[in-house]
């Protein structure tokens, strides 16, 4: 069978020609012989480069048939065997819910690593057949570069090749012999050989071209957040991110509380319709942004820092072929780094600064400061009068008027909200006065009906006469704090947070490693796997309210406003001094006690910053602290007194009242009465709650006194939060409630977080931005949260009352605090109990 005869089989095998009869076998070595001897080839080497042109060809069709190995079809099993996230199908999500969390992570990271190793292999191998087509590339005498995958491409050459072998075998008939004859071959030949080179340098540009990104060369073109900040005023804005990609926040994933991100090509840059804020710039520009053949539009504060991940891109490919979308190309790519590049170089001129300067003027709503303004109108007004100039005169005259009227709408708003709330003050102080003189009035029967009885009350005042019990001449002995040091200190407790994103990590290990707040299996091993497994995505979280909790910075400012109080209403006490103390982050109890014993303290109250009392949270700081005084302050130095719940203090309910009210003042007068009241609090596991743990009761005591402050002004219902693992825990959670409110038709809720007293990641990121944008999502337009209490001078004022009466009291310790938990097996929580109980009869 000649060249041409196995040309024709192959492409009647696949069914591209029709076939046709085979030669006899008699005519095939006269055939070979004729070929031998005839004059059709004057050099040896045509006809041995055509044989080896032919194995090569039917080489490429017998490996592209031959299929993929089965090591390949394997890896590409344990691919498809889950997604990106790591789960496979309904049935795969429930057995693994349903596990402990520790085993749960550790099949997940099995499940990783076996997904990443498979995805290396296949790079391997693809990097193999890359370079043995590159081979034999090389070997070909002519250069022809062999499609890599697409069969149809392949038998589309070799018909090309056929036709031209034919035309060559029929004109090489008739070529001369002669040596000039030759010659013109040979020049032809060198000819043919660069024209094929050059063809080969095209195919392999537009191979690259047309290549499809790797992880590295995507994020090349990913534009983060700060840069989005950064040029969103620029000229070049628009022209610079159309083509770009992006990384999309689109909420976290309800059961593993991750955050969920998508790959998005940034399509067009529109204008949305209110003004917002991305990170430090104000704009009313937004994305169109396309995944797969979805194309919605986003603001840009959802975009998000971090670079993609391989499951993420892995994802998104999957998705554009899914749905029949074109994979984005190294042509496209390179253009996109390129306009990078130039934006990153640019150079405003003063025209394009000053252009920026009046568009951010625009977008925070004109003049800022309207007496500056007022009078530089009046300046130029003058200017005007003395050049004649009629028309400048009258255009200065409209924005004068103009800038009258802003400020009367202003006044007019500013007004009507002072005359709302100076009414419902008025009502308040009335309703308070009503309260007040009915209590006095219960107070007083009851006293006379004691003493109708003949009962005396002990907790009735004594007259007694004054009795000087302090010599300012005789000197203090060695128990008697020396100047500057505080008479009396309070220890402000609380979990705490990470202040710098470095911090995180450490924070997340010393939270799993408590065993007050969470038992785990193996927590000494288990601990540190977790934490260092969700510390990437806790950092991210951080990282969007700010990189840090603002809890220290929020304890600080309230501890310094008490100090003031304190001084002026406990003068028998003075100086007083705060310290704080958190459990997981700095300043760590360890550290604060050693500074306390460094500064000479003698005497100090621990103040629970958790107005609810739980074993997980107060209970755990209190144990932590007994700990520590036992290697610190192993000889009891320092004279311990405990406030360790304060859930309905009337000065807290106020506080949480007002807060409320301030919010339900921005729903117009027709939605405000409609408005349902969401107080949501920090979840517990229903474990804890069984052994029977306070916090639900008093939670719920002080919803009820809030409400009852409000004259249950507004529907509510008490929900939960930041529920964590597959176990039970206190429900409704909040984000239930959200969706079961939002298909019931509400619109308008209020979210009070009730158990915070200073805004941390549970209400800047879970409340704010997770839950307002499931919110957004279900179509409830009118989610609210109310602000924290922080430094709110009601709060403060509540907090020294506290104190106050703690002192005047005369109980270093509630009989709450010493009474366990009826179910309670934690030996370190009857040793703390222990601890304190015998500082009860020491006066406070």
């Amino acid at each position: 069978m000649d060249d041409l005869d196995v040309d024709d089989e192959i492409l009647r095998l696949t069914g591209d020609v029709p076939a046709k009869p085979k030669r006899a076998p008699a005519k095939k070595p006269a055939k070979r012989r004729r070929r031998h001897s005839s004059d059709e080839s004057d050099d040896p080497s045509e006809e041995e480069e055509e044989e080896e042109e032919e194995e090569e060809e039917q080489s490429y069709i017998s490996e592209e048939d031959a299929g993929r190995s089965s090591e390949e079809e394997e890896d590409e099993d344990i691919l498809d065997e889950y997604g990106p996230d790591l789960y496979g199908d309904e049935e795969d999500w429930k057995w693994l819910a349903s596990m402990p969390e520790v085993e749960r992570e550790q099949i997940l990271n099995e499940r990783a690593e076996k997904r990443q190793t498979a995805l290396e292999r296949l790079e391997i191998r693809k990097l193999l057949k890359e370079g043995k087509r590159d081979e034999s590339k090389r070997r070909s005498a002519r250069g022809h570069e062999k499609p890599r995958s697409e069969k149809a491409k392949g038998l589309s050459e070799l018909k090309r090749r056929r036709e031209q072998k034919s035309a060559k075998r029929s004109s090489g008939r008739g070529r001369s012999h002669s040596p000039e004859g030759v010659r013109r071959r040979r020049d032809a030949s060198y000819s043919a050989e660069s024209a094929s080179d050059e063809e080969s340098d095209r195919a392999e540009a537009d191979a690259h071209a047309k290549r499809v990104p790797t992880l590295q060369e995507l994020n090349t073109v990913r534009l983060a957040r700060h840069e989005l900040d950064k040029w969103v005023h620029s000229p070049f804005f628009e022209n610079t991110v159309i083509g770009c990609f992006v990384k999309l926040s689109i909420g976290v994933d309800q059961d593993t509380k991750a955050n969920v991100y998508r790959i998005a090509e940034i399509k067009d840059v529109v204008t949305y319709h209110k003004v917002y804020r991305i990170d430090k710039q104000f704009t009313n520009k937004a994305l169109q942004l396309a995944h797969g053949k979805a194309v919605k539009t986003f603001t840009m504060d959802m975009v998000s820092n971090s670079p993609f991940t391989e499951n993420e891109l892995g994802r998104y490919f999957k998705t554009l072929r899914f749905e029949q979308v074109r994979l984005p190309n190294m042509e496209r790519i390179e253009e996109k780094v390129e306009d990078i590049k130039a934006a990153r170089q640019y150079v405003l001129t003063d025209e394009e600064v000053n252009a920026i300067i009046k568009a951010k003027k625009d977008l925070t709503q004109g003049v800022a400061n309207r007496a500056v303004e007022r009078t530089k109108l009046q300046n130029e007004r003058e200017k005007a009068k003395q050049l004649g100039d009629a028309q400048m005169l009258a255009e200065i005259e409209r924005k004068l008027a103009s800038l009258d009227a802003a400020e009367s709408r202003s006044e007019d708003v500013a007004q009507n909200k002072l005359d709302k709330w100076a009414e419902l003050n008025r009502k308040n102080r009335e309703r308070n006065q009503r309260e007040l003189r009915e209590a006095e009035r219960l107070a007083n029967e009851a006293r006379k009906k004691k003493q109708a009885l003949g009962a005396q009350d002990p907790s009735a005042r004594v007259r007694t006469a004054p009795k000087l019990v302090h010599d300012p001449m005789h000197t203090p002995h060695a128990g008697t704090p020396t100047p500057g040091t505080p008479t009396l200190t309070v220890l402000l407790t609380n979990m705490g947070g990470p202040s710098t994103l470095d911090q995180v990590g450490d924070f997340l290990s010393r939270l799993f490693h408590d065993s007050d707040l969470m038992q785990l299996p193996l927590q000494k091993y288990s601990a540190p796997w977790i934490a260092k497994r969700r510390t990437p995505q806790i950092v991210d979280q951080y990282d969007q309210i700010g990189g840090g909790s603002p809890i220290l910075h929020w304890t600080r400012k309230q501890g310094e406003a008490l100090e003031k109080l304190l001084d002026e209403r406990c003068p028998e006490t003075a100086p007083h001094k705060h310290y704080v103390a958190f459990r997981y982050a700095p300043p760590l109890t360890e550290d604060t006690l050693k500074e306390m014993k460094a500064d000479g303290v003698k005497r100090a109250i621990v103040f629970s910053q958790y107005p609810q009392y739980s074993c997980s949270t107060t209970g755990s700081s209190l144990n932590e602290l007994v700990r520590k005084v036992e290697t610190i302050d192993p000889n009891n130095d320092i004279q311990w007194s405990v406030i360790d719940r304060w859930p309905t203090h009337p000065g807290l309910v106020d506080a949480f009242a007002r807060h409320i009210e301030r919010t339900l003042l921005e729903y117009s007068p027709e939605e405000r009465k409609d408005v349902v009241i969401l107080f949501s609090a920090h979840s517990l596991p229903m474990s804890v709650v069984n052994r029977g743990d306070p916090y639900p009761a008093e939670v719920g005591a002080t919803v009820y006194n809030v409400m009852q402050r409000l004259n249950f002004s507004n529907p509510y219902r008490l929900v939960w939060q930041s529920q964590v693992g597959p176990a039970a825990w206190l429900g409704p959670q909040t984000k239930d409630a959200l969706k079961g409110y939002a298909e019931k038709g509400k619109k308008n809720l209020l979210l009070v977080p009730i158990a915070f007293t200073s805004d941390h990641i549970e209400t800047l990121f879970e409340l704010d931005k997770e839950y307002g944008h499931q919110a957004k999502e279900l179509g409830i337009t009118g989610y609210k949260r109310a602000e924290s209490l922080n430094d709110d001078p009601v709060f403060i004022e509540a907090m020294a009352d506290v104190v106050k009466k703690h002192l005047e009291g005369g109980k270093a310790v509630s009989a709450q605090l010493l009474l366990r938990c009826p179910s309670c097996t934690n030996d370190m929580c009857a040793t703390s109990k222990q601890f304190f109980a015998k500082q009860k009869n020491e006066k406070a």
